[in-house]
């Protein structure tokens, strides 16, 4: 027989249309904080890291704007008392089921 490894899920955030996910873990080159896991049918484009640093590259008021949005998201989790501001707030954190998006 297998076996199986079910991690336990918390909501750390519930997001909405034109949210990023990743995006800190992106700039900051470190490994995701977690997984994404859409509460219901949803349509989402994943932009892989590599795209978006070469995009940023030659756009440079691209990676302002990101910038500026990660900063305003750690503050805001500062404020809410997330343990590990520095990363992302993504919608769910360690859910097996359902479905997954990976930033």
């Amino acid at each position: 027989g297998g076996s199986s490894h079910r991690t336990r899920s918390r909501v750390l955030s519930h997001l909405g249309r034109g949210s990023l996910v990743g995006e800190s873990e992106i700039l900051t080159r470190t490994p995701y904080a977690a997984t994404v896991t859409a509460a219901r049918h949803c349509s989402l484009a994943r932009i892989p890291g590599s795209l978006l640093m070469y995009i940023m590259k030659y756009h440079p008021n691209v990676y302002a704007h990101l910038a500026q949005h990660v900063s305003k998201k750690m503050a805001a989790a500062l404020r809410a008392g997330y343990p590990e501001p520095t990363h992302g707030v993504p919608a769910s954190a360690g859910n097996e089921n359902g479905q997954h998006a990976s930033p």
